[in-house]
């Protein structure tokens, strides 16, 4: 008989390596010899007759004993793989197909950039969701794809608008605001006939220029709106004027000449005394009142008890007026508007029955004065 040698180095424990490789000897089956270890001669049978069916256990299998030699095609089923035992470098290029792949299982992660292409896509299966924000812009829309149920209230502003593109038809009644027309954009040919009317006017919009010649008529002018500043030289003719309506007040100084005077008009009530006496009677006013002064003229006074009266300026130079006491109770106190004297008197009091006193108009720088031309018993002081 032969000896066997037997590897040892797969045995863990150096101890027991080491007892097996220099002590322990065993004189195993050798093919040429053969070995009579179970009463029959054995040499001309293998390892593999004389190895009972079963009898090779996990625990008799040194680990990493099992080479891929050892497996028979189609031996390794998947019962025998351990869960996540398969690692990428294990599986062939090519080898997973649809059928390997559990439904559900291939994940974001599982995809490589642009490995999804069109042809991967299921028609009418890319939803909402699936589009990303601002994803979609004009190379992604079809020719007329986008009508008005796509587009969201207020979205289209200035800059998504074409120059020359909002025609009329576009724009809502009474959308054009002011703010929205440039300054000096409308002109005579935007205006429709008799479309301004005045609340379109801002206040002294119309200036003389936009008037046209004989456009302004009678019943375009305010009351009162004609002054005299508004009144060209000679503008106001005979037929302008109503009958009646030259006062006084209207005509100037020496404005009434000769020619002016229609015969057989100048009454004597018309002519200013000059000097001469008159014996008009000028009616006592009574206590407290003003003396009348728009003539020459006598004031017969008459007191109740002490009385006063006021005498304004003269109307015109060489007026007269006598100021007498009819009849005395009490004093009569006449207040004159200026100075009648040069001393500055301007009270003038008749303290008795038959006082009198005679003033004549004078002027004196640009106004007109009374001034003491006779007096009898009456007192003259000042304030």
């Amino acid at each position: 008989m032969a000896e066997i040698k037997i590897d040892y180095t797969n045995v863990r424990n150096p101890q027991l390596r080491r007892f097996l490789e220099n002590d322990f000897k065993d004189v195993l089956f050798a093919i040429a010899d053969g070995h009579d270890h179970d009463g029959t001669n054995s040499k001309a049978l293998s390892p593999a007759a004389v190895v009972a069916n079963d009898s090779v256990t996990t625990a008799k299998i040194v680990a990493g004993a099992v080479t891929t030699l050892k497996i028979a095609d189609d031996a390794v089923t998947t019962d025998k793989i351990a869960a996540d035992a398969i690692t990428a470098t294990e599986i062939a290029d090519n080898a997973v197909v649809t059928a390997g792949i559990l439904n559900a299982n291939v994940t974001a992660d599982k995809l490589a950039s642009d490995a999804v292409t069109t042809d991967k896509i299921l028609n009418l299966n890319v939803t909402k969701a699936k589009i990303a924000a601002d994803a979609i812009d004009g190379t992604k829309l079809a020719n007329n794809a986008v009508d008005s149920e796509h587009i969201t209230a207020g979205a289209i502003d200035t800059a998504h608008i074409g120059n020359l593109q909002v025609t009329t038809d576009k724009i809502a009644l009474d959308a054009v605001t002011g703010a929205q027309i440039a300054d000096n954009a409308i002109d005579s040919e935007h205006y429709v006939d008799g479309s301004i009317d005045s609340e379109h006017f801002a206040a002294g919009a119309v200036d003389a220029t936009a008037i046209g010649t004989n456009a302004v008529i009678t019943a375009k002018i305010a009351d009162d709106a004609v002054t005299a500043d508004k009144l060209a030289a000679d503008a106001v003719v005979t037929a302008s004027i109503v009958n009646l309506n030259v006062t006084a007040g209207k005509l100037a100084a020496d404005a009434v000449e000769t020619a002016k005077i229609k015969n057989a008009n100048v009454t004597i009530a018309k002519l200013e005394a000059k000097g001469q006496p008159t014996t008009a009677a000028i009616a006592d006013p009574g206590n407290g009142q003003a003396i009348a002064v728009a003539n020459s003229g006598t004031c017969p006074l008459v007191s109740a008890g002490a009385e006063t009266r006021t005498l304004a300026a003269p109307t015109f130079a060489g007026q007269r007026i006598v100021l007498a006491c009819k009849t005395y109770v009490g004093d009569i106190v006449i207040t004159a508007s200026a100075a009648i004297n040069q001393t500055g008197n301007t009270i003038i009091t008749l303290n008795g029955a038959g006082d009198f006193i005679e003033l004549v108009g004078v002027e004196l720088g640009g106004a007109k004065v009374w001034r003491v031309s006779a007096n009898d018993g009456c007192a003259l002081s000042t304030p």
